[in-house]
């Protein structure tokens, strides 16, 4: 079989590591959404377990799932939906479609990540709202058929618009926004593509990434703020104390880095050939390679919070209310100088039972203690009636506390008062 290449200075070699290497990831790019398409439905579906479409977050990554399902497999489709011997006035390989077919596939492309591209600045949104200005899921459920109307509809008109004005015309990779043909001498589709590569894609990814970077330096330094008032609470230790700060920068950041690495090279792509009217193997292989990687950097995202979520639901753990809880215990019993051994052996026993504590409220704090306790190998005397009544008394306390760093400072400092006294 012959095989034309688009591209003079581009050897066999070259020219068909891109159009594999687009292929490839693609696929990976549907196989992770549409896992997170399956794992979303099928967890609504399952009367056992709770409803995914009750957290907007949740509802938002659904909707770029889906788009990045649509825009992934046009791009897995390539050539094979070009008319055949219309690009450059050479045939390239697979390029067995029609103008029909051609169109479509710059539609499906386009809205893709138009769409996906509105959702990632959403999701962004919604963090930057939830933490930072405290908004409710009841809150943000008024608004959620407005957000999926933003990220839906200006794409879908956007794209018809496209349509109609004969702008998806064939390209190397796959149909997409330029002329017919495009040898800059006679111009006989496609007269105002400039125009439309503007507005719908590099403006929109421009201003999206702006956005986005924005967002996520607010809502760090937000937390890194929250937990600097926090840090009052904790008693100093040997230990290093892990901010839940750096948690938020590492999230932000995959959001970012996944943002940009999708869209960036795509972006610098096409402005180099509009410069310089020519191509770039190295910049139009990094394109073909991460555009259509959408959705492995999302099913990453998602396996990464579900995991985090099924541990701490194991623990019984919600950081959200109390995220310094266990460690200003730490710093405590780094502080004590004393042993339990001695305390337990003066004391009596103190069993699990007589902690008992609000998980929702300060996780793991007493947990940590009582781990402690229990691994001393000492004997024990007789129980204390007055003891008992004050380890009561220490966690009512406790549970009629508010569920900040200062009400689980105020009962770990007073189950260690007991302890001491």
């Amino acid at each position: 079989m012959t095989i034309e290449y688009a591209h003079p200075n581009w050897s066999d070699s070259q020219s068909l590591a891109l159009l594999i290497a687009s292929k490839i990831t693609a696929v990976l790019s549907i196989i992770g959404s549409g896992y997170i398409v399956y794992s979303m439905l099928r967890q609504q579906v399952a009367q056992a377990r709770p409803n995914p479409s009750d957290k907007i977050h949740n509802r938002l990554l659904f909707g770029l799932s889906v788009c990045d399902v649509i825009s992934s497999f046009s791009v897995f489709l390539g050539s094979w939906m070009m008319p055949r011997g219309h690009y450059n006035q050479i045939t390239i390989w697979g390029d067995v479609g029609t103008w029909a077919t051609c169109e479509a596939q710059g539609f499906m492309i386009l809205f893709g990540y138009q769409a996906s591209g509105v959702y990632n600045v959403l999701i962004s949104l919604y963090f930057l709202l939830f933490i930072k200005y405290n908004w409710t899921e009841e809150r943000f459920k008024k608004y959620d058929r407005w957000f999926h109307g933003v990220a839906f509809i200006p794409s879908i008109v956007f794209s018809t618009v496209a349509v109609i004005d004969n702008v998806f015309n064939p390209n190397f990779l796959f149909c997409w926004i330029g002329s017919y043909p495009n040898d800059g001498i006679q111009i006989l589709r496609g007269e105002r593509y400039i125009q439309y590569l503007l507005a719908g894609f590099l403006a929109p990814v421009l201003i999206g990434g702006i956005s986005i970077t924005l967002m996520m330096v607010m809502l760090y330094r937000h937390v890194s703020k929250v937990e600097k008032q926090a840090q009052r609470w904790v008693i100093s230790s040997d230990q290093p104390h892990n901010g839940y700060a750096s948690q938020v920068l590492r999230t932000a950041a995959l959001y970012i880095v996944g943002y940009f690495m999708i869209y960036i090279p795509s972006f610098l792509n096409i402005v180099y050939i509009e410069i310089s009217s020519n191509c770039s193997f190295l910049l139009y292989f990094i394109n073909a390679l991460l555009l259509p990687s959408q959705g492995v950097i999302n099913c990453y995202t998602y396996l990464r919070l579900a995991r985090k979520e099924k541990s701490a639901k194991n623990r019984n753990m919600d950081d959200q209310n109390c995220p310094q809880g266990s460690d200003v215990i730490v710093g405590v019993v780094d502080e004590v100088n004393l042993s339990v051994g001695d305390i337990l052996a003066q004391k009596g026993e103190v069993s699990e039972q007589h902690i008992k504590m609000d998980d929702h409220n300060c996780p793991r704090g007493l947990d940590i203690i009582v781990s402690d306790i229990n691994e001393v190998n000492s004997s024990v005397g007789d129980k204390s009636d007055n003891n008992d009544e004050r380890l009561s008394s220490a966690i009512q306390s406790r549970q009629n506390s508010n569920s900040d760093d200062s009400a689980c400072f105020s009962v770990s400092m007073n189950f260690f008062e007991f302890l001491g006294s």
